[in-house]
C-alpha cells in the first residue's frame, strides 16, 4: 500500500489500464502488485436455447449439466435449471460453466427432449466441439440430437422414447 512520498502513484495505477499513470512503491524492495481473482464477478459464460415452436412446456423441469467424466454417464453437475415455461425465443442464461469438457441439455420426464437450439458461450465465444446425446429419433423422423446444435430453428431434436425414472435407471446399469 501507500506510494514514494506519498505521491499517490498507488498500485491501482499499474491495474487501470492508463499508460500514462504507475506504481511507484514506497519501499525500495519487495514491492508487488496483483490481482485476486477470488473477488471477480462470476465468469462471462452463458447458455442460449430456443425452444421447440408448440412444446415450450416440455422444456420446464429440464437441465444444463457438465462434467470433466464420460459424456453419457458423468457425473454430471447442473449449472442451470428451466424453472417456468419458456418463452417462444432465444433465451439466455448467465451461468459458469467453469472448465466443464463436456455440456448437455436434459430434457425432464416425459419431454422427449425436445429443444430447438442450443448454444454455449464462453467469454462471448461460442464453444464448438463435437456433438453427442441421445441416439435416434421420435419414430425415426429425423429429428436426432445434431438438429439442436445446428443452428437453424427449423430443426428440433426428439428423441426415440420419452426419458424416466426406470429408463434413467437401465442406461447407468448397462455396460
Amino acid at each position: 500500500p501507500g506510494s514514494w512520498s506519498n505521491l499517490g502513484n498507488t498500485f491501482d495505477h499499474a491495474l487501470d489500464g492508463n499508460l500514462d499513470t504507475f506504481f511507484d512503491a514506497p519501499l525500495p524492495s519487495g514491492a508487488y502488485v496483483g490481482i485476486d481473482t477470488a473477488s471477480e464477478a462470476a465468469p462471462n459464460h452463458k447458455i442460449r436455447f430456443y425452444p421447440r415452436l408448440f412444446h415450450t412446456a416440455r422444456m420446464v423441469g429440464g437441465v444444463f449439466e457438465g462434467t470433466n467424466g464420460d459424456p453419457v454417464n458423468g457425473p454430471y453437475t447442473t449449472n442451470y435449471t428451466i424453472s417456468s415455461d419458456p418463452p417462444l425465443a432465444w433465451n439466455e442464461i448467465r451461468v459458469d460453466l467453469k472448465d466443464y469438457r463436456c455440456l448437455r441439455y436434459r430434457g425432464p420426464s416425459e419431454s422427449f427432449g425436445n429443444v430447438a437450439e442450443i448454444e454455449f458461450y464462453r467469454d462471448a465465444i461460442k464453444v464448438s466441439g463435437q456433438g453427442f446425446g441421445t441416439p435416434g429419433s421420435w419414430y425415426d423422423l429425423g429429428n436426432t440430437f445434431d438438429k439442436a446444435l445446428d443452428g437453424d430453428l427449423e430443426t428440433f431434436f426428439g428423441a426415440p422414447i420419452p426419458r424416466q425414472p426406470m429408463l434413467d435407471w437401465l442406461l447407468r446399469q448397462a455396460p
